[in-house]
């Protein structure tokens, strides 16, 4: 009794690996775009994104760090 149950939420929902697949697979396509438009770049325009993305991050932490800086002289 308890196996036909189970096929047949199993047969509905999926077995956790099925929905774990479902879940990732968007993630996965948005990886192989970004390879694919990646993989045409030449060495040198490849260095000068990861110059971009390094700024990029810094840009980011700068609020950060300036917040961090501030909390630091207020606990002195």
């Amino acid at each position: 009794m308890f196996s036909i149950l189970s096929k047949t939420v199993t047969k509905i929902f999926g077995t956790k690996s099925e929905r774990d697949i479902k879940a990732i697979m968007p993630i996965v396509e948005k990886i192989k775009e970004e390879y694919a438009r990646l993989h045409e770049l030449s060495d040198d325009a490849l260095r000068a994104k990861s110059y971009e993305f390094k700024q990029r991050i810094q840009d980011f932490l700068a609020d950060i760090d300036t917040q961090i800086s501030s909390l630091r002289e207020q606990g002195n």
